[in-house]
């Protein structure tokens, strides 16, 4: 009851978002996963929804500096069941959301794990875990190890599916980049493009 005013509970848990200071985005996905959560049996396409609104509540609360709210989501999301066997896929939120709350141990600890499923799904390339791989070298970054880090920058291109750019770009960069890059294509058995010509100014 609010102010004498009975209230049903969809609408004091609207309310308690409200209170929150979430965003309408953040207060839609918070209601959207409580439905989802209710509803029971849950079909393949109502976990693949949940899946997707955890991910999207997750990155909403980074984005509204909800920093605790989001662990909460990513947490969840990391200890959905459907996801058991794509342990990549269901960690790399939390590891993002670790790593900007500054949990370098849980970090460190969950890059292990993420970077061993990944490998063992077959090192698929997919955008989504290039934010997690991201902050995992960020956070090898700040802790001055320039090993590991460069060792995850260059995973990060291996999951974005950009390989042949990252390493087109290590050649552009000459000295003992361009021959790291250089060779990395020749196991690939590619070359590195050349540059294309510096386009000609011209007068009006």
């Amino acid at each position: 009851m609010v102010a004498g005013v009975e209230i049903s509970p969809r609408e004091a848990e609207v309310l308690e978002l409200i209170g929150a200071h979430l965003s309408n985005a953040e207060i839609a996905a918070g209601l959207c996963i409580s439905v989802l959560l209710s509803s029971r049996p849950i079909s393949p396409a109502g976990t693949h929804e949940l899946i997707d609104a955890l991910g999207i509540v997750t990155e909403s609360g980074l984005g509204a500096g909800d920093v605790p709210g989001a662990r909460r989501w990513a947490r969840q999301l990391a200890d959905h069941p459907s996801l058991a066997e794509v342990g990549h896929r269901a960690t790399c939120r939390l590891l993002m959301v670790d790593a900007l709350a500054g949990n370098v141990d849980e970090v460190l600890t969950g890059s292990v794990r993420i970077l061993d499923a990944w490998r063992r799904a077959g090192s698929p390339a997919r955008s989504l875990l290039c934010p997690a791989v991201a902050a995992v070298a960020m956070i090898h970054g700040l802790r001055d190890d320039h090993d590991a880090r460069r060792e995850w920058q260059e995973v990060l291109f291996d999951a974005a599916g950009c390989r042949y750019q990252s390493l087109r770009t290590l050649v552009l960069a000459g000295g003992d980049h361009a021959e790291r890059g250089a060779a990395a294509l020749a196991d690939l058995g590619l070359a590195p493009m050349a540059p294309g010509p510096t386009p000609m100014m011209t007068a009006e």
